[in-house]
C-alpha cells in the first residue's frame, strides 16, 4: 500500500538526514502483507534499529533486507 511505502520512506529519509545511507534489498512490498498495527510496529523497530546503528556502529551505511515468509515479514539489518 502507498502508506506502507511512505512509512518506510520516512524512516529511510530520517536515517539519511542523520548521515546514514541505507540500501533496501529484498522485497519492500512484503510490508503490505501485514495489518496496520503489525506494520507500524515493524516500521518503528526498523527506525530504532537504524538509530542504534547511527549512534553506536561507527558506520555511514547500512542495508535493510525485507522478505516475506508465509504470513510474516523478516527484516535483516546489516551495518
Amino acid at each position: 500500500t502507498p502508506a506502507a511505502m511512505r512509512d518506510l520512506a520516512s524512516v529511510l529519509d530520517r536515517a539519511e538526514t542523520a548521515g546514514l545511507r541505507v540500501d533496501v534489498t529484498g522485497d519492500p512490498s512484503a510490508l503490505t502483507l501485514l495489518g496496520e498495527e503489525a506494520r507500524s510496529a515493524l516500521i518503528h523497530a526498523i527506525d530504532q534499529a537504524l538509530a542504534n546503528v547511527r549512534a553506536h556502529a561507527g558506520v555511514d551505511e547500512a542495508e535493510v533486507s525485507l522478505t516475506a515468509s508465509g504470513g510474516s515479514v523478516l527484516v535483516n539489518l546489516v551495518a
